[in-house]
């Protein structure tokens, strides 16, 4: 026969019942929170298409979203490896923001801030031993983004040197050419500084290579002052064409703050390059050896220095050529277009 259940048991028992719809309800109102969360995160994104870019960067660290559950919508964080850009339309939170790859057809979707970034490098840096101590240090003095202009300037290097009628007479063509075929959509301007000091010589280096600080300062001013003006027809969010008197190389450009994309017109057969130099007028030895030894190193550079290689026969062809793969980052660029 069943004893009675003693006031204290009966207590307990009411108690631990209490417990455990507490528990559930807890569990309920935490599902309830994320679904909010989500509901929100999936409407921002939907509004984030109708407005501007915010800024843009470059990634200097790869990222895959797919191996990331704590993304504010499920499946909608982007992926991306070093050396790809990013249009960034807004900020979500402390952790996310909002931006595409530009990329032709890219969607939107959730881009890891750079404090998120920390916190998964923080996470990575537990797990390294420390025998791999350099690898370690490597992490801790990487930046996960640069910033950069939201259109990458466009410059053009060959087929020889510039200041030589073959690559200017060349290079004019073809910026007529592009003024008519993008007429409203495009910005062409002269640059005259030095874009390679620019990016390569801090501050301080500048001012110690003049023999006269004030010549020093006055230098910073105008690489500084000239990079800002760049970035701010890159807002315009125009195709932005460099006319550059002193980039011959794409070496000059690999690391710069402006990001440019470098078109390499090419002249593949040097005995043409030749003739076409001959025709110009510029006969003399020297004339002829500096400008075929410039297309000499630029035919020398891995293709990944350059984002274009045009090397077809014809300048109409090359014109045309040119014209599609800008009308493909102008498409990247202008998703709503």
């Amino acid at each position: 026969m069943w004893s009675a259940v003693s006031p204290v048991h009966a207590r307990g028992f009411q108690e631990a019942a209490l417990g455990l719809n507490q528990l559930g309800d807890s569990k309920i109102t935490n599902h309830l929170r994320v679904q909010q969360h989500q509901e929100v995160a999936a409407q921002r994104l939907l509004e984030a298409k109708a407005e501007p870019v915010l800024f843009a960067i470059r990634a200097n660290v790869a990222y895959d979203g797919a191996l990331d559950d704590d993304v504010p919508a499920p499946g909608r964080a982007i992926s991306f490896d070093v050396g790809h850009f990013l249009h960034i339309i807004r900020k979500f939170n402390e952790n996310w923001w909002i931006g595409r790859l530009v990329k032709d057809g890219a969607e939107l979707g959730f881009v890891p801030s750079p404090s998120k970034l920390e916190q998964l490098k923080e996470h990575k840096r537990r797990r390294i031993l420390t025998a791999n101590s350099c690898f370690a240090a490597r992490l801790e003095e990487e930046a996960p983004y640069d910033v950069v202009p939201s259109m990458r300037p466009i410059i053009f290097v060959g087929p020889a040197l510039k200041g030589y009628t073959v690559t200017d007479m060349m290079h004019k063509a073809i910026f007529d050419f592009l003024k008519e075929r993008f007429r409203g959509r495009i910005i062409i301007s002269r640059v005259v500084v030095d874009l390679d000091a620019a990016n390569k010589a801090s501050p301080n280096k500048l001012l110690l290579s003049r023999n006269s600080i004030k010549k020093g300062e006055q230098r910073v001013s105008w690489l500084m002052e000239e990079t800002e003006r760049i970035y701010k027809m890159c807002r315009l969010m125009q195709l932005v064409v460099l006319d550059c008197d002193q980039v011959n190389h794409p070496g000059q450009l690999h690391k710069s703050s402006i990001a440019p994309i470098v078109v390499h017109i090419k002249v593949s057969n040097q005995k043409v390059l030749q003739r076409l130099i001959k025709e110009r007028g510029k006969k003399k030895s020297r004339a002829m050896k500096v400008q075929l030894l410039n297309a000499e190193k630029l035919g020398q550079c891995p293709d990944s220095l350059f984002d274009l290689i045009v090397d077809d026969n014809q300048l109409e062809d090359a014109c045309e050529h040119i014209a599609d793969f800008l009308e493909t980052y102008w498409r990247a660029t202008h998703p709503n277009a």
